[in-house]
C-alpha cells in the first residue's frame, strides 16, 4: 500500500475560533500540524487588537494543546494605528511578530473603517516602517471591495483579489525590505505577480486546499449572487485557469509558497442563513494537499509546502515531528459538532495513519 511520512505540517493560516467551538475544532489541526498562525478576526465583534486580548487568546491555544506551536498576530484596527512605535516596540517585548491586517467588509471582523486604501496614509505610513525596520511580517488580506478608480464603483467578488495587486506592488516599492504574507493567493494574476518577484523582495503567500478544487461556479450564479453558501469562502473560488495555478504553485518547489488552509468553521445553521464567508477544511487538509501533489507527480515537493517553507518565513524550524499519510480511501464525515466539512460525504483515496 502508498504511504509517505513526511514532518508534520505547518498552518500558516487557520481560525480556531473561541471557547467550546475552539476545544472541538482545534484537534484536527493538532493532528496534521504542528503549529500554525491562528488568525484573530474572530466571529461576533471580537478582534484580537491589543497585547492583553492576544496574549490571553495564545494561552487559550496552550491550555488545549501545550505542544503546538502557536503563532497569534496583532490585528490592525484604527485603534491600533497611531501609535506605531509603541506598539511594535511593545510588540516585539511581548514575542508577536506578525500584524495582520483585514480591510473592512471583505470577510469575518474586518477592521472596520479601513481598506487597502488606508496604506497610503500617515498612521499606516509610521506603521509599516516600524514594521519593516524591525523585521516584523505584515500579514494582509489582498483585496478591494470598490475602486476609486472607478468612481467608487464595486467590484466583483471573482476579480476583488486582482485588483488589489497594485497595493501589493505599492508597498514593495515603499517598503522593499517588508515582510509581506499574502494570505490565501488564489488568483493566476495574483500568483503570476508573486512568482516574478526578485529574489531581494521577501513575499510570501499561502494556499488554501479549497482555492485549488472549488470553482466559482459552484459557489455563485453569472450575477454573482452566493447560491452555494457552504462552498463560499473569501476570496471567494476563482475559475478553472486559476485553480490550476494554484495547484502548479502548490507544486512547484518555491519557498514563496506553503501551506495555509484558511480553516474556518462556522454552525451549520449561521453557514445556511447568514452565507457565512469560510469553509472547515482541517479535517481533511493533510489528505487534500497530498491528493494534489500525487496528481501533479510532485510528491517529493509535498514536505516542504505543508512543513518547511511556512516556518522557515515565519523564523522557526520545521519540526521533528512525523506524520505519515496512506494511499487507502476515506468517507468525509459531511459534519462535525453541527459545522459542515470540506468534501463533506466524498470519498477521498488519502488517509492519516493514527
Amino acid at each position: 500500500m502508498k504511504r509517505i511520512t513526511i514532518r508534520k505540517g505547518f498552518d500558516a493560516h487557520m481560525h480556531l475560533r473561541d471557547g467550546v467551538m475552539m476545544s472541538d475544532v482545534l484537534p484536527f489541526t493538532t493532528n496534521q500540524f504542528a503549529g500554525g498562525v491562528a488568525m484573530g478576526n474572530l466571529p461576533g465583534n471580537e478582534v484580537l487588537d491589543s497585547f492583553e486580548k492576544n496574549l490571553a487568546y495564545l494561552e487559550k491555544i496552550k491550555a488545549l494543546a501545550p505542544s503546538f506551536n502557536a503563532v497569534v498576530p496583532l490585528m490592525v484596527t484604527r485603534e491600533l494605528l497611531g501609535r506605531a512605535s509603541y506598539i511594535v516596540k511593545t510588540a516585539l517585548k511581548h514575542g508577536i511578530k506578525v500584524f495582520k491586517f483585514i480591510p473592512a467588509g471583505l470577510t469575518t471582523n474586518g477592521a472596520e473603517g479601513l481598506t487597502l486604501y488606508d496604506l497610503y496614509t500617515n498612521p499606516f505610513t509610521e506603521l509599516l516602517e516600524e514594521l519593516e525596520e524591525n523585521g516584523i511580517i505584515f500579514s494582509c488580506h489582498f483585496e478591494v471591495g470598490t475602486s476609486r478608480i472607478h468612481d467608487d464603483a464595486p467590484v466583483q467578488m471573482l476579480w476583488q483579489e486582482q485588483e488589489a495587486i497594485r497595493f501589493l506592488q505599492y508597498l514593495l516599492e515603499v517598503y522593499p525590505k517588508l515582510k509581506i504574507v499574502v494570505e490565501h493567493a488564489s488568483s493566476y494574476a495574483m500568483i503570476y505577480f508573486i512568482e516574478k518577484l526578485p529574489e531581494k523582495y521577501q513575499v510570501a503567500a499561502t494556499l488554501t486546499p479549497h482555492h485549488a478544487i472549488v470553482n466559482y461556479w459552484d459557489v455563485c450564479n453569472p450575477d454573482g449572487n452566493i447560491y452555494e453558501p457552504l462552498k463560499y469562502c473569501k476570496p471567494v473560488a476563482k475559475q478553472e485557469q486559476d485553480i490550476n495555478v494554484v495547484k502548479l504553485a502548490m507544486c512547484s518547489g518555491n519557498p514563496r509558497f506553503f501551506a495555509g488552509t484558511d480553516s474556518a468553521p462556522h454552525l451549520y445553521g449561521i453557514k445556511l442563513s447568514q452565507k457565512s464567508a469560510g469553509i472547515f477544511s482541517a479535517p481533511v487538509a493533510m489528505q487534500t494537499y497530498t491528493e494534489i501533489f500525487e496528481q501533479l507527480g510532485r510528491m517529493e515537493y509535498l514536505e516542504n509546502f505543508t512543513s518547511v517553507f511556512g516556518p522557515q518565513f515565519y523564523g522557526f524550524q520545521p519540526s521533528d515531528e512525523k506524520i505519515t499519510l496512506v494511499k487507502e480511501q476515506e468517507r468525509v464525515a459531511s459534519s462535525l459538532y453541527d459545522i459542515p466539512v470540506f468534501r463533506g460525504g466524498d470519498v477521498i483515496p488519502w488517509s492519516i495513519i493514527k
